[in-house]
This record gives C-alpha cells, sequence and structure tokens, in this order.
C-alpha cells in the first residue's frame, strides 16, 4: 500500500504542474485614432517597468502571450501621438485592451538643408581640366559656322532735354525706339551689324578661308561707326584664357582664373540623342552685371567637351 500512495502522490504531482504550466495569460487589441478610428500600425507597446513590448501589426492589433502578467500598466507610443497607458489586469487570463490615442500639439521643428556646394563651379573645373584635350585649335583642319553680331546702343539718356533742345527736336522721334526691356535702364540701340558665314582652317601648310553668306547693317551710316565690322571677323578661340574683341582683351568664361571674374550657375539639363546637354550661365561678379559675349560681338565656335 505504502508503494501505491506513493505512486499516486507522483501522478497527482505531475498532473498539478502541468496545470500550473498550461496557465497563460492572454492581452490583446487594437490601438487607433481617437478621433477618426483609423487604425494606426506599428505601434509600440511596453508593459511599463519591463522590457517586454512589442509593435502592432499592418492592422493596428497587437497580442501578448505571457506566463504571467509582469506590470499592470501598458504603454503605447506612436509619433505624433500623445502617449497612453491602460490598466491591465493580473488575474485575467484572457483580456482585449484597445487603445484610443489622441494627436500631440507639439509639432515638430522645421529645418531647412542647404546645399553648401555650387555645382557649376565643379562642372567649370571639368572643363579646365579638359581644355588641353577639347581645344580644336590643336587639330589639323576643321570647319565652322560662324555668327556675328555687332550693336551699338546709347545709354543713359535724358529723354525730356533731347524732346526739347531745338537742336535735337526733330529727331525726337527716335526716342520711339528705346528699348526699355533687355537692360535694369532703358537704351537707344543706333547701329546693327550681323553676318553669318563658313569658316576654314588648315594647318599645313597653313590656310584660313572665311566666306560670307549673309549680312545685314541698319543704323548710323558714319564712317567711324562702320569701320568696326571689319575688325569683328577675327578667329576667338574660347579655350584661350584671354579673347580679344577688337583692341580689348576680354577673360574667357573657362579661362583658368575665370571663377575670380564671375559667377556661374546650371540652369538647365537636358539629354538629346541620349547625350547629357547642361546649360551654363555666367554672370560678372559685379552684382546685377550680365556679361552677354553678343554684346561684344563674339563668335559662336563648337566647343565639345568630354566628361
Amino acid at each position: 500500500m505504502t508503494a501505491w500512495k506513493r505512486i499516486l502522490a507522483v501522478i497527482i504531482g505531475i498532473v498539478s504542474c502541468s496545470g500550473l504550466q498550461a496557465q497563460r495569460y492572454k492581452v490583446s487589441g487594437v490601438v487607433k485614432d481617437a478621433h477618426s478610428q483609423e487604425i494606426i500600425p506599428f505601434a509600440t507597446l511596453q508593459f511599463v517597468g519591463t522590457n517586454e513590448g512589442m509593435v502592432t501589426n499592418e492592422q493596428g492589433y497587437y497580442q501578448f502571450n505571457l506566463n504571467g502578467i509582469p506590470s499592470d500598466s501598458l504603454l503605447v507610443r506612436v509619433m505624433g501621438y500623445q502617449r497612453t497607458v491602460m490598466h491591465v489586469s493580473k488575474t485575467d487570463t484572457a483580456q482585449v485592451i484597445n487603445f484610443d490615442i489622441y494627436r500631440s500639439d507639439v509639432s515638430l521643428k522645421q529645418f531647412e538643408v542647404k546645399a553648401n556646394v555650387n555645382f557649376a563651379l565643379l562642372l567649370l573645373r571639368q572643363i579646365i581640366r579638359r581644355k588641353p584635350e577639347n581645344n580644336y585649335d590643336k587639330l589639323e583642319n576643321y570647319k565652322y559656322e560662324v555668327y556675328n553680331k555687332l550693336e551699338l546702343d546709347m545709354k543713359n539718356l535724358n529723354t525730356v532735354k533731347l524732346s526739347k533742345n531745338r537742336f535735337t527736336k526733330p529727331f525726337a522721334f527716335v526716342l520711339k525706339n528705346i528699348d526699355s526691356t533687355s537692360e535694369s535702364k532703358p537704351f537707344l540701340p543706333v547701329f546693327l551689324t550681323e553676318s553669318i558665314s563658313d569658316y576654314y582652317f588648315q594647318r599645313s601648310p597653313r590656310k584660313e578661308k572665311e566666306i560670307i553668306k549673309a549680312s545685314r547693317t541698319s543704323g548710323l551710316d558714319n564712317e567711324s561707326v562702320t569701320k568696326f565690322p571689319g575688325s569683328m571677323y577675327q578667329n576667338i578661340n574660347v579655350y584661350d584664357n584671354y579673347i580679344p574683341v577688337f583692341d580689348k582683351q576680354f577673360v574667357s568664361p573657362i579661362a583658368n582664373s575665370g571663377a575670380m571674374f564671375y559667377n556661374y550657375r546650371i540652369t538647365d539639363t537636358q539629354y538629346v540623342a541620349n547625350k547629357r546637354y547642361i546649360k551654363l550661365n555666367f554672370y560678372r561678379n559685379v552684382k546685377g552685371k550680365t556679361c552677354s559675349w553678343a554684346k561684344y560681338g563674339c563668335r559662336t565656335a563648337p566647343m565639345p567637351y568630354k566628361k
């Protein structure tokens, strides 16, 4: 009888232990917006004062399966919402706790991030580095189409005095042609000449030829003015550091020291036939003054660029 009692006691102990291990606690629920009742996915839940926690799924649902309730308070945290704590019973083995949380009145600070790099200058450095390779002057022969334009203007005109002066009054009608759109101050165009031609160059034996296909001159018929177009047709290479225009030397926009004389800005980028074209504008360092090569009558020439 004693042996049977011992066996019976062991069986009862095993059953009791199995019953204790089977005692599980389940805490579940849904997290929603208190105003819109929209579910809030990936909200963080944690038993207060413990490391026991989890996040809600895509439907805003959560479920804890525990051997015991670690704390009597369950906390939920979501960015942009107030922290919310709900009471948890330590005796209820299956309880549902739904959270209705409210938006926080604290707004996030706004930060403005600005690039501290002028990408136009980075492009300029690449162009300068490739100048020895891209300079067409090293070729044995080449040809390009030339467009020349020279415009002479009168600025700082006192229209009131011109219209009242007895000598200039008969010519007051020209004041109607003042251009007030392209410059900050109005000016009066008095002379314009332009031409288009084909330019040919051969190094050995050295030969140069320019065939003028069309030309036009309008404005004042004055010998001192019209003599300038004769010196316009000159072979200008923008890859040189200095470009001669009449008897003046202008710094090339892609000169090695161009960044000291001009400000650069990328204004457009396009892809044509799978090739990238970048529009690079340059201005004189004097604020508000634009450097325009058209005003100086510079010819246009091909300027290839390698990456």
